[in-house]
């Protein structure tokens, strides 16, 4: 797409670091993960507003025309960044498809009747809508508030008389006094002020962005792949690069899920065998495999830690240093790819499985864990599960699953269900932590 950002340098770079910080949200492994697009600022084009007030648009328009034609090789849709410009639309002449943001708008606000403060000049407000509430003194109040921004003036300080952030509060307050909640902003280049308006206690909802309307757009004709393929690859990404450092748990609730593990513990039955082999997937640096030999005493149990990050692997070897009672393995790699030989009469899996993003992989695992495991022999997993159909990512990688797929996988995989116990954690995504214990047929 070639988007013409027109005098709005500001804006320009907004987009352009909005549309970035949108796509690490949503995803990115590589810079072709990102939209192609040409952004041209022409600093040196006419101002918009001033040619329209003036009538001297024909400047503006060749200008246009020219980089237009000059983007038709490259290029199948243009975008004219800034509302105003939107006025020339007729007037321009290229085989490009143009995206109109006024439609977008028109969408956003589409059968919502409440008045809505307009924020930006009165040379890009359609003549043919009412929606829009402009204030006494508009014009100079909306120059006033756009040449601040532009100006970096809200690096001087929230003291200084001109900062944006007073200039929009005594904006704000006139709309304020008519009853307006709801808040365009309609020029591109105000984008900074959505957060003082949040600051003023204006909620996500009641704001319309015209720069985010823009980026939006954008990455809608972004032929990405952002489906589920591509999300399990991004949350695998997050969780591998995560793991690939960490040498402890960085969870905020560790001290309860070891809580509730342990009293899932209680349930279990001492083995026939004298001899219990212990496979711990993932969990080298909790110690969790310690309690489990602990609960099996007094039976020689020897424990095979294994887990995809070196590093905790090395952290976790003082735990184990000095236990005369129980020997131990250390095996680092990919559980898909695990193969010692060994069928194990107990295995940990806690908290692992939920960064196989995959349902395919997470099937594959699941089945290989049963392989791993005698029979009569016991599974014991913890995972983030939900009543929601869809699977959910997670900012930090990995998902919370879907709760009775989750119960079927590993009852396919020919494990039962025998033992369970769990907890809500509210913040950020609402999920159960869920310790199941299994039985192998």
């Amino acid at each position: 797409m070639y988007i013409i950002s027109g005098k709005g340098t500001v804006a320009g770079v907004d987009l352009a670091t909005y549309m970035l910080k949108k796509c690490q949200q949503r995803g990115v492994l590589w810079d072709n993960d990102l939209p192609e697009y040409t952004l041209d600022f022409l600093t040196q084009t006419p101002s918009v507003s001033k040619s329209i007030r003036q009538g001297k648009v024909a400047e503006v328009v060749s200008i246009f025309n020219r980089k237009l034609k000059e983007a038709e090789s490259n290029h199948g849709h243009y975008m004219l960044l800034c509302l105003t410009a939107h006025q020339l639309i007729p007037k321009l002449n290229t085989k490009l498809k143009c995206i109109n943001l006024w439609d977008s708008v028109a969408k956003r606000i589409e059968g919502n009747e409440d008045r809505i403060a307009f924020i930006g000049t009165l040379e890009c407000l359609p003549k043919d809508t009412n929606r829009f509430v402009t204030l006494s003194s508009h014009s100079e109040k909306m120059g006033d508030l756009i040449t601040s921004v532009k100006r970096g003036y809200a690096g001087l300080g929230e003291n200084y008389a001109a900062h944006p952030k007073r200039l929009l509060k005594r904006v704000f307050d006139d709309y304020q006094a008519l009853g307006i909640k709801k808040f365009f902003l309609a020029c591109t280049d105000l984008h900074l002020c959505k957060q003082y308006l949040h600051e003023f206690g204006v909620h996500e909802e009641d704001i319309i962005d015209i720069l985010e309307i823009a980026g939006d757009a954008v990455l809608a004709r972004n032929h990405q792949k952002y489906e589920a393929d591509f999300l399990d690859e991004v949350s695998d990404a997050r969780a591998h690069f995560r793991y690939k450092y960490v040498d402890h748990s960085d969870s905020l609730h560790t001290d309860t899920k070891t809580d509730y593990y342990l009293r899932l513990l209680e349930s279990l039955c001492q083995p026939a065998s004298d001899t219990v082999n212990i496979l711990d997937i993932g969990g080298s640096s909790t110690g969790h495999s310690i309690a489990l030999a602990k609960k099996f005493a007094p039976c020689k149990c020897h424990v095979t830690l294994q887990d995809i990050s070196q590093s905790s692997l090395d952290a976790a070897r003082h735990l184990y240093a000095n236990l005369s009672d129980i020997s131990f393995t250390f095996e680092c790699g990919d559980i898909a790819t695990f193969d010692d030989g060994k069928k194990y009469d107990a295995v940990l899996c806690l908290g692992v499985l939920l960064h196989v993003s995959s349902d395919q992989a997470f099937d594959r695992v699941v089945r290989k864990i049963s392989d791993l495991t005698k029979s009569g022999g016991i599974v014991i997993t913890r995972d983030c599960l939900a009543e929601s159909e869809r699977k959910i990512y997670m900012s930090f990688g990995g998902v919370i699953r879907n709760e009775a797929l989750y119960i079927s996988t590993f009852e396919s995989a020919g494990l039962k269900l025998m033992e369970q116990n769990s907890f809500i954690i509210e913040q950020p995504i609402r999920r159960k932590i869920k310790s199941i214990v299994w039985g192998k047929r």
